[in-house]
């Protein structure tokens, strides 16, 4: 009778929800604000909004990094994916023994040609590996929780 009710309960959640869960770890990612370590939950600090990558700054208000942020885990780690088109930055978030602190691996995807440097420095201002020198400074982030 048990073997039936397990089975019962698979199919059901294989119907209802294809058995796809977050990992804590994504879901206290997605609900907090990320601040550079060493600066406690007080700062600037990054967070996800929907489906996008903003950076929040005292006195300067909300810029949105990146629209159409992918979320995934990978092992021990969660890896953020986004950028302009291609995707090229991955921030590979890993947990420390610390609760609220994870390790920040900042990285380019892949290597972008002449075209894809010259639209990206024109769509932000910035140089991609000027603005991956400064995530790999921050070395890892403290999850704060969300300010209403």
């Amino acid at each position: 009778m048990r073997m039936i009710a397990g089975l019962v309960a698979v199919v059901g959640c294989i119907l209802v929800s294809g058995c796809e869960s977050k990992s804590d770890l994504i879901h206290q990612i997605e609900v907090s604000e990320l601040h550079p370590l060493g600066e406690e939950c007080n700062g600037l600090f990054y967070k996800l909004d929907r489906d996008a990558l903003v950076l929040v700054e005292e006195g300067k208000g909300v810029r949105k990094l990146a629209d159409g942020v992918t979320v995934r885990k990978d092992e021990k780690s969660v890896i953020l994916e986004f950028g302009i088109e291609p995707t090229i930055f991955q921030w590979v978030l890993t947990p420390t023994a610390a609760e609220d602190v994870v390790r920040l691996e900042s990285r380019m995807r892949h290597p972008l040609t002449e075209a894809q440097l010259a639209y990206y420095k024109k769509a932000t201002g910035r140089v991609p590996d000027d603005v991956n020198k400064i995530w790999t400074s921050f070395k890892g982030f403290t999850l704060c929780p969300a300010r209403t």
